[in-house]
């Protein structure tokens, strides 16, 4: 069986739209973080599914749109760093009597950061590019694609994801933070390609939840460092902060240990 290009390309601007659509509010209602959030979480998913699909596609092309779209992503880094810091914060409030100089310290850093990015950020100019660079993309000369191709490749993305856990250190923040995306990839690749899924071999419920989990913990890592880099607050201040955070981070190391026992990746793999 073979999967035509006009569904591949489809998956690409079903992305695209929700990319542009984000990239307006965010500039329009500048308040709502989950604009921001959402802008960066649709790039990181079209640029799963355009290395997915790499072997079908001009490399050079791939290769610019990753960077122009990365870029783009970046851009907002410290944006939604800050934006988790206050989400993370509202959290510990609701269940502590928090020190409020340090809730309103991170908020106004918050709001600095976003406004600051968002002003200088050029939304018509971005959309403009993303859609020249769509207008058409170059697959190679072969007309179809092979679905069996795909699933073996999604197979093969997965089987490597189970095999580099081994290699996971729970201290080390850049092979986390390297491992988490490479799962984050696979869950878009496999959100998006239902059609050609085999439901036998992968499951996408549990590799969300890992996405989710490893998540938590590169989100207190840098929460961490960066409560130590604010100028004029002390340990007594984010105390509580850090315990719950510490909480939290203890929670999600023991739910990552079991989604990646041997027992439930071969659930989830059916290994």
């Amino acid at each position: 069986m073979k999967t035509n290009k006009k569904w591949v390309e489809s998956l690409f601007y079903q992305q695209l739209d929700l990319i542009k659509e984000h990239a307006t509010n965010l500039k329009e209602f500048p308040n709502d973080i989950e604009h921001v959030h959402q802008f960066r979480v649709r790039i990181r998913h079209l640029r799963s599914l355009l290395n997915f699909f790499k072997p079908e596609i001009s490399k050079k092309w791939i290769a610019k749109t990753n960077k122009y779209l990365r870029e783009c992503a970046a851009v907002f880094s410290k944006t939604r760093e800050m934006d988790v810091i206050v989400e993370y914060f509202n959290e510990v409030e609701s269940v502590h009597n928090s020190d409020n100089q340090l809730g309103t310290y991170i908020r106004n850093q918050a709001n600095q950061t976003r406004n600051q990015v968002i002003a200088a950020f050029d939304s018509l100019l971005f959309v403009d590019h993303i859609n020249q660079l769509f207008e058409s993309i170059p697959f190679k000369e072969k007309k179809n694609i092979k679905k069996k191709k795909l699933e073996k490749r999604l197979v093969s993305f997965a089987k490597e994801i189970v095999k580099n856990k081994k290699a996971i250190d729970f201290q080390d923040y850049t092979t986390l933070h390297e491992y988490r995306k490479d799962v984050k990839k696979l869950r878009y690749v496999l959100a998006s390609t239902k059609p050609i899924e085999n439901h036998a071999i992968l499951e996408l419920e549990p590799i969300k939840n890992l996405s989710e989990e490893l998540g938590v913990l590169t989100d207190v890592h840098f929460i961490r460092n960066t409560l130590a880099t604010f100028d004029g607050i002390d340990e007594n201040q984010t105390r509580d902060f850090l315990s719950f955070l510490h909480q939290k981070e203890q929670k999600a190391f023991q739910t990552c240990i079991d989604l990646l026992s041997e027992k439930e990746t071969k659930l989830w793999l059916q290994l």
